[in-house]
């Protein structure tokens, strides 16, 4: 396993144990019988003026190893759509957050929503009978920054509106979708270039480390997995979900929990402690320096931003996901 792909671990053994358990799937099952070892993806991407948010392969690809490394096979589709921006994609797919009257009402999307159900049934025919996840890559989720604060209050957003500029949501598989998993999610990078950060300019093994993170993180939830990892002990009910104990363990080292969200070799150049409590980052490209400081103080979201200065070209990151 190479150094990059141990640092974006996913599913650990112990998970798929418990997973197949659930399931019934016995010690005899392959690869080809479990949703569990073998996982189908297929995935569309917006594009608007000037823009796409079409993820690199190398962030694909970067998904597929770390999921190989742990012997689970990840088949990605390989026809994709790139489908005409809106805004925001609303997450009507089955959980406790869209069972929640006013999530998609344009007091709290904005004018330029559509819902992921529309997106589904338009633009993904799948031509087998595999059990799909869909995901698409686009520009917010929930709703755009003027509005996201008018949104819902659930458990499932930390217990406070969901933040602007959210980098994705999914459905949490054994909890949105009881006994099994959930099929459905978003990778939302407007509020990357909000900050200032174009990912198609930054340096490729950065752009593919942040967008194999996002990715892989959203998966990991519709395949059942907390910010703590598997749903064994508080993550059952999800009270903590988005900003409680399960999250920040400084001993679980995985994608899913927020502290390591884009590995731990990333903070050699991407996430450098100047103390517990406090990252700061920079990086320099041929085009421009970004700068990042944040508390990581628990807020439903992965960190509230302090805004930075320094030369050139900055800004600073405040993004967050579920």
């Amino acid at each position: 396993m190479s150094r990059s792909n141990r640092q974006l671990r996913v599913l650990p053994l112990a998970l798929l144990a418990l997973l197949a358990l659930l399931a019934g799937v016995g010690p005899s099952a392959t690869a080809d019988d479990s949703p569990y070892l073998t996982v189908w993806v297929h995935y569309d991407y917006m594009v608007g003026p000037g823009y796409s948010d079409a993820p690199s392969p190398a962030a694909i690809q970067m998904v597929v190893d770390a999921f190989k490394a742990h012997g689970v096979t990840l088949h990605i589709d390989p026809k994709h759509t790139a489908i005409p921006a809106q805004s925001v994609i609303v997450p009507d797919w089955q959980s406790v957050y869209a069972s929640t009257p006013g999530y998609d009402d344009p007091s709290c999307t904005g004018p330029d929503a559509v819902r992921f159900s529309a997106l589904r049934a338009q633009y993904f025919q799948p031509k087998s009978n595999h059990p799909w996840h869909y995901a698409v890559f686009g520009d917010y989720v929930f709703g755009d920054p003027a509005h996201v604060l008018n949104c819902p209050v659930t458990y499932e957003t930390g217990h406070q509106p969901p933040k602007p500029g959210m980098s994705g949501d999914s459905q949490l598989g054994f909890h949105d979708v009881y006994g099994g998993l959930g099929y459905s999610f978003v990778v939302a990078l407007q509020g990357f270039r909000d900050a200032g950060i174009d990912l198609s300019t930054l340096d490729q093994p950065i752009r593919a480390r942040i967008e194999a993170a996002v990715f892989m993180h959203e998966l990991g939830h519709n395949l059942g997995l907390c910010h703590g990892g598997p749903p064994l002990d508080g993550c059952s009910d999800l009270q903590d979900f988005a900003d409680g104990s399960d999250n920040y363990k400084p001993n679980y080292i995985s994608v899913m929990n927020y502290a390591f969200n884009f590995g731990s070799r990333t903070r050699q150049h991407l996430v450098r402690p100047r103390s517990p409590a406090i990252a700061s980052t920079t990086q320099t490209s041929s085009s421009q320096t970004w700068t990042r400081q944040t508390s990581t103080k628990r807020s439903g979201c992965k960190t509230q931003p302090t805004p930075q200065t320094s030369p050139r070209n900055t800004a600073t990151l405040g993004c967050c996901q579920s």
